[in-house]
């Protein structure tokens, strides 16, 4: 699926998905899974933080933050938006998924 990978963007991906699940997930539970595709790989992040339903789509616009989104240190609301627009620019795709359970950040390149 893909021939090269720009390692600095990819890098900043992993570290904006890991640090918003350790930052926004409920209870510290994180799910890291990479799988080895034929031709690709498919990364997904899941933790307890809530998106509600109606919100999913719109948290990968810039500086936008769902209504249950609550740091210390404040969220910017820019680390989902790089994300998507990384992993689109590499051809890549990117999934979000929420339910009561938690919610699920993907990407396949």
């Amino acid at each position: 699926m893909f021939s090269y990978a720009d390692k600095y963007y990819i890098k900043q991906t992993f570290d904006n998905l890991i640090i918003n699940a350790i930052t926004f997930g409920k209870n510290g539970k994180i799910k890291i899974s990479l799988k080895n595709l034929i031709g690709a790989i498919e990364f997904s992040i899941s933790d307890e933080g809530v998106i509600p339903k109606e919100e999913i789509l719109d948290i990968f616009e810039a500086f936008t933050l769902n209504s249950k989104t609550y740091a210390p240190a404040g969220g910017r609301g820019i680390g989902l938006a790089l994300f998507k627009k990384v992993i689109d620019l590499h051809k890549g795709k990117t999934e979000a998924k929420s339910d009561e359970q938690g919610t699920t950040f993907k990407f396949i390149f």
